[in-house]
């Protein structure tokens, strides 16, 4: 949006400009050999009329997308809380598989993270649950590999 704003202002400025002494003129034309400034101001409205619904849209899309990050972002207690939380299921999960009640571990506990984000009202896509998921598992189960080699 700060890369628009001086866009939004030089056409702003031209337009107010070029319309005032189009609206002065009452009538009656301009020199014969001059500029016809009824001519540049309905120019510079066609102009207008061009370019604020695209710079509506662009501000629009700007504020769905700074929406969605806002939502996205966590405080301390709700981290610390899905970390726990996915910690536990991810242990539940490999518990379940080992005696065969499931058959998709991370199937499983990505519905089970989404059900208890739902119910905290914290929003997060399938792609980031899976994420926090991967990274639980990481931790819990490879956090003491090291690789053959170094």
């Amino acid at each position: 949006m700060k890369r628009l704003f001086p866009v939004i202002l030089l056409v702003l400025a031209v337009s107010a400009l070029a319309t005032v002494p189009a609206f002065a003129l009452d009538g009656t034309p301009p020199a014969d050999k001059g500029i016809d400034l009824v001519y540049v101001g309905q120019l510079l409205q066609a102009l207008i009329l061009a370019t604020v619904p695209v710079l509506a849209g662009a501000g629009v899309r700007w504020l769905v997308a700074s929406a969605a990050v806002e939502k996205a972002k966590l405080t301390q207690e709700q981290q610390y809380a899905l970390d726990l939380f996915v910690k536990t299921v991810v242990y539940a999960a490999e518990q379940m598989h080992a005696k065969q009640y499931i058959s998709s571990k991370l199937d499983w506990a990505t519905a089970r993270v989404q059900d208890w984000l739902n119910k905290n009202k914290i929003f997060m896509s399938a792609s980031e649950i899976r994420a926090n998921i991967e990274a639980a598992v990481f931790t819990e189960f490879n956090g003491s590999f090291e690789p053959v080699g170094e």
